[in-house]
Formats: structure tokens, sequence, C-alpha cells
């Protein structure tokens, strides 16, 4: 793997974990929020945080293929900006190339989708006696 690649992939991977982070924050917030009005004495604000953050490798399982899109057009969008993709494809780089190196970093996000959804389960069936009311 090339220099450019390298930094190209972190600049995908960079925009993409922004993004994802965004997504599930805001995804979060909204359930909090909702979790708000089944506040009662047995179920707590605590309660109800507990119950968002044990749910949460479910949401980043959820958003990443969207993050992933937007991170890898947000990266590419950053070194369009720049003119660094024109560099490249003046310096004899193909659309191919260009193409594959965006694509490596999805092997990094493959990973994270397994592991996340071997997680998910795992956590929420483990859930302690916080449930919802």
């Amino acid at each position: 793997m090339g220099r450019f690649d390298r930094y190209l992939a972190g600049s995908v991977l960079g925009a993409t974990v922004g993004v994802l982070a965004v997504l599930v924050g805001l995804d979060a917030l909204s359930s909090v929020i909702d979790e708000l009005d089944d506040l009662s004495p047995d179920y707590s604000f605590t309660d109800a945080l507990i119950y968002v953050a044990f749910t949460l490798p479910r949401r980043l399982h959820e958003y990443v293929p969207f993050a992933a899109l937007i991170g890898a057009l947000v990266g590419l969008g950053r070194l369009a900006a720049t003119s660094e993709l024109t560099v490249v494809r003046a310096a004899g780089r193909s659309l191919p190339q260009l193409a594959l190196a965006t694509l490596r970093p999805a092997r990094y996000w493959l990973f994270w989708v397994f592991w996340s959804a071997s997680l998910s389960p795992l956590l929420q069936s483990n859930m302690p006696s916080v449930t919802r009311r």
C-alpha cells in the first residue's frame, strides 16, 4: 500500500468515524428523550441512560453502512476540494485504482460490522434488571 493509499484511507476512515459518531449520538439522544416519557419511581433517569447505553452496539451496527457511504463522500470531497485527487490523477493514477484505494478501508468496517453483530445480542440478553416498563 502506497503513501497516497494510506492517506486516502485515513481521510475516508476519519470522515466515516466522524459521521458515525454524529449519527449514533443523535439517535442515542433521541432515544434518551423518548425514554423520558417512561420515567417512574421504578424506572429512573439513570436506568434510562443504562438502557440506552446497552443498546448502543445495535445502533452502531445499524448506522455503519450509512456512515461508510457518507464518510467516503466527505473524505473524497475534502480531497477533491483541495485538488489532491486532480494531482493524483495527473500523476498517473486511474479511476479504478482510486476506487480500489477508497474501498480498502471497507475491510475494517466489515470487521466492525461482524464484531458488533456478535456483541449486540450478547449485551442485550445480559442487560441488568433495567427494562422498559
